[in-house]
């Protein structure tokens, strides 16, 4: 489904949008306590079920695009489009931002854990008939070296160290304008 959260309160100054895009296999539930945070601090959140196990990668970014030309921009929201992306999600809406619909402008970009570059995991799992079936075709785009889509704007790339706060996540609103990759860093003993 879809749903346009932060509608409450009286805005007199217009807000940007956060398009929030879970995981694969997930749903918009596993995202609900971030869009409200986001809310809390004044945007507007879209939190979007697409279907993850159904499509290829180009077909979830053409899917989500066209709900967002679905999506009648409210008078207090700003052409603006910030993305929020959860693994898979994260791949899509780089995509999607790299060249968003109209009347949409592309704004800033925080992914969370989303495979950028590919998982070297993948390529042995595509030898199984099963786990074939049950992540569906997305699965073959995120092998190791085909889920890097053209890349949007100038990159800054934050590695985080710990488990970030939503507190973390609104200060990262107020960056310069670019996009930002939550990186995973591996724990060193």
């Amino acid at each position: 489904g879809l749903h346009m959260g932060g509608e409450t309160g009286d805005r007199s100054s217009p807000r940007a949008m956060v398009l929030l895009l879970h995981g694969l296999g997930r749903t918009p539930v596993s995202l609900r306590r971030m869009a409200r945070a986001i809310e809390a601090h004044g945007f507007r959140t879209l939190n979007l079920a697409y279907p993850t196990r159904t499509l290829g990668l180009g077909g979830l970014i053409d899917f989500v695009r066209g709900r967002l030309q679905e999506v009648e921009r409210p008078d207090d929201v700003l052409p603006v489009l910030h993305g929020v992306g959860h693994s898979l999600g994260g791949v899509v809406l780089r995509a999607l931002l790299a060249d968003p619909p109209p009347p949409w402008r592309a704004g800033r970009l925080v992914t969370i854990a989303s495979p950028h570059r590919g998982v070297r995991l993948v390529a042995p799992l595509l030898r199984s008939r099963a786990v074939c079936r049950w992540f569906g075709p997305v699965l073959a785009d995120l092998a190791e070296g085909h889920a890097e889509p053209s890349r949007p704007r100038p990159l800054r790339e934050l590695r985080a160290e710990r488990l970030l706060t939503m507190r973390d996540l609104a200060r990262l609103a107020d960056v310069a304008p670019s996009t930002i990759y939550l990186t995973e860093v591996g724990r060193t003993t």
